[in-house]
């Protein structure tokens, strides 16, 4: 039986490992870091779980369904909606179909008129009821451009769809290809919205553990790559038929293998210790009103209770992904604004916990094309994100389809 070599150990590469696995194939994972998970990671600080980055788990992901025990996650979900802050007071758009207690608050909020609420709740039922892969041939444009052909007002798109989406695609223009958005919007509206009861790193490291012991080597960087071999600092040489790199873009060129071209969304988040644990909203908080560095907000500590220390909350403030700037300017204004939002008083005795900034946090999609997978050189081969969706979706899919073609060699 031949044997395969992964090089990275994040999502892709782990489900590539589990894929091959099933089939009895060798495979050994190397990874240059100290942890699996690639961009999904979670670190504990002062007993609070603090996400590389902002990150929510969709349900309804194909190959989440496939791969993960859910119920061993222990999942927590986000109510389905949000509250956006329209510059002097809360509204809630929440989703009907699942809550129908936040019906009226959702049809009188001032955030869109009743049509623009209506035309969600059309496309959300015709979303979850579509084919889950229809986004890689539906005509292409901006997530803009779509948005105004379904008919929304100038005032839904600025208000609720700029933050919301802003948030996904880690880019404030919306920018991003329409089939991004159709993809995204139909896995919203099929499943819910959660994070692991201990954190996004439960998930790499769930697919870990399904792997052999031994299976993963960690700190150990490769430094070129040829058919047959993978060359390493520490070890020197990993002989292998089949060679995976589960990298980033702009990564394998410096192993010496041809590569994707590389452009990046970077995500930015700042993480607050607040004394007490009050009853708080389980609702995403959106900056509806254009204005200011905050694109959204979250209590993570109210949607799982575990990512903060008992007595104690924990405040995700996302920044808008324009942003850049001295780390203490970028606090001092995020601070000033969460004021409004919450009281000077309250916000002047948040203690800052981490300044989260992921420069390579999603592969651009401007236009989104599935590449085909295929040998980049004799027995070498690619999977990631970057070659499907910029998704937790994607990644796992990039690597089962990567594995999948390989299985036709071995």
């Amino acid at each position: 039986m031949k044997n395969v070599v992964i090089v990275g150990a994040g999502l892709a590469g782990l489900t590539c490992a589990r894929r091959l696995q099933v089939e009895g194939v060798t495979c050994q994972i190397i990874e240059a870091s100290d942890g699996v998970g690639g961009r999904v990671r979670t670190d504990v600080v002062d007993g609070f779980r603090l996400d590389r980055g902002f990150q929510v788990l969709l349900t309804a992901y194909p190959e989440v369904q496939r791969w993960l025990d859910l119920k061993a996650l222990d999942l927590q979900e986000f109510w389905p909606g949000a509250k956006v802050w329209n510059g002097s007071d809360w509204a809630t758009v929440a989703d009907p179909r699942r809550r129908w207690t936040d019906l009226f608050r959702s049809l009188s909020a001032d955030i869109g008129s009743a049509g623009d609420k209506l035309k969600v709740v059309q496309w959300a039922l015709q979303a979850a009821q579509g084919d889950e892969t229809s986004h890689w041939t539906q005509p292409e444009t901006t997530a803009l451009a779509a948005l105004q052909r379904r008919g929304f007002s100038t005032q839904m798109i600025n208000a609720f769809w700029r933050p919301w989406l802003s948030g996904i695609f880690l880019e404030d223009e919306l920018s991003t290809s329409s089939r991004m958005l159709e993809f995204v919007f139909g896995m919203f509206a099929r499943g819910g919205t959660a994070v692991p009861a201990k954190g996004m790193g439960e998930i790499p490291r769930q697919l870990a553990g399904g792997l052999p012991e031994g299976g993963i080597t960690l700190n150990e960087r490769a430094t070129a790559v040829e058919p047959g071999r993978v060359w390493t600092e520490s070890r020197g040489a990993w002989r292998a038929d089949h060679i995976v790199l589960a990298l980033e873009p702009g990564a394998a060129a410096k192993l010496g293998v041809e590569d994707m071209p590389a452009r990046w969304n970077g995500a930015r988040c700042l993480y607050f210790a607040v004394e007490g644990r009050q009853e708080r909203s389980p609702l995403l908080m959106l900056n509806g009103t254009s204005k200011g560095i905050v694109n959204h907000a979250a209590w993570m500590d109210a949607i799982a209770p575990d990512y903060a220390p008992a007595n104690r909350s924990l405040l995700m403030a996302g920044i808008k992904a324009s942003v850049q700037g001295d780390e203490t300017d970028i606090e001092h204004a995020a601070r000033a604004e969460l004021a409004q939002w919450f009281g000077e008083r309250e916000v002047a005795g948040w203690k800052l916990l981490r300044h989260s900034w992921v420069p390579q946090a999603l592969p651009m999609r401007q236009q989104l094309n599935r590449i085909e997978t295929g040998p980049i050189a004799p027995g070498i081969w690619r999977c990631g994100d970057a070659c499907s969706t910029a998704s937790i979706q994607g990644a796992m899919e990039s690597g089962r389809r990567t594995a999948e073609h390989i299985l036709r060699w071995v």
